[in-house]
C-alpha cells in the first residue's frame, strides 16, 4: 500500500463529506477527531511551556535565595563510629556558626574521615547544617522532568476523554443503526 493512498484515506475519513451514507453522528465523530488531534498538537506543548517556564524561574528563585542564605564552613571531625554495612558508618562534626556558637552534628562518614580531619559543610544564617545550595543543573533537570510529565499527563488525559467520548459516540451510532435496521429489515427479509 503507497503513502499516498494512507494519506488520502485518513483524509477522507477525518473530513466532513456529502456522502449521503455517513450520518451526523459520523461527522461529529470525526469533528471530535479533529479536535483531539488539534488539542494534543498545540494545547498539550503550551501547556508543558508553561509550566515548564513557571517551574524553572521558580527554580531560579530558590537558587538564588538559597544562595544567599547558605555558606560553606569547615567542621571538624570530633569522631567517627564505624559501623560494619558500608555507607553505615558515621562521623559526629564541630563547627561555629557565623553568631560564633559551637554546633554538633552526626552523618554520614566521608571517604578520608578520621579525628581532627577537617571537612567542608553547609551551613544556613542560623548555623544548622544544610545541602549545598541547588544549582542551574538541577533547576534545568527539574524543569525537563517537570515538561514532559505535563505533556505526558495532558496527553493521557485528552486520550481518555476521547476514548469516552468516542465511545459513547460508538454506542448511540449503533443504536441508530439498529432502529434504522428495525424499520428498513422487513423490507428486505421480508419477515415482519
Amino acid at each position: 500500500m503507497n503513502l499516498g493512498f494512507r494519506i488520502h484515506g485518513a483524509v477522507r475519513y477525518v473530513c466532513p463529506d456529502r456522502n449521503p451514507l455517513r450520518r451526523r453522528i459520523d461527522r461529529v465523530r470525526s469533528a471530535l477527531l479533529l479536535c483531539a488531534l488539534a488539542a494534543s498538537a498545540f494545547g498539550g506543548p503550551l501547556l508543558a511551556v508553561a509550566v515548564g517556564g513557571a517551574t524553572y524561574d521558580s527554580g531560579v528563585g530558590r537558587e538564588q535565595a538559597q544562595r544567599l542564605a547558605r555558606h560553606r564552613a569547615t567542621a571538624t571531625v570530633e569522631g567517627v563510629i564505624e559501623a560494619g554495612a558500608p555507607g553505615g558508618s558515621l562521623a559526629t562534626l564541630q563547627w561555629r556558626t557565623p553568631a560564633g556558637a559551637t554546633r554538633y552534628a552526626t552523618v554520614s562518614k566521608a571517604k578520608g574521615d578520621r579525628a581532627g580531619r577537617r571537612r567542608q559543610i553547609w551551613i544556613d544564617r542560623s548555623g544548622a547544617l544544610a545541602g549545598p545550595p541547588r544549582t542551574r543543573v538541577q533547576t534545568i533537570t527539574t524543569t525537563g522532568v517537570v515538561s514532559v510529565s505535563t505533556l505526558t499527563v495532558a496527553g493521557i488525559g485528552l486520550y481518555g476523554a476521547y476514548a469516552l467520548t468516542r465511545r459513547r459516540l460508538d454506542r448511540t451510532g449503533a443504536a441508530l443503526w439498529e432502529a434504522e435496521w428495525r424499520d428498513v429489515a422487513p423490507q428486505w427479509t421480508g419477515r415482519t
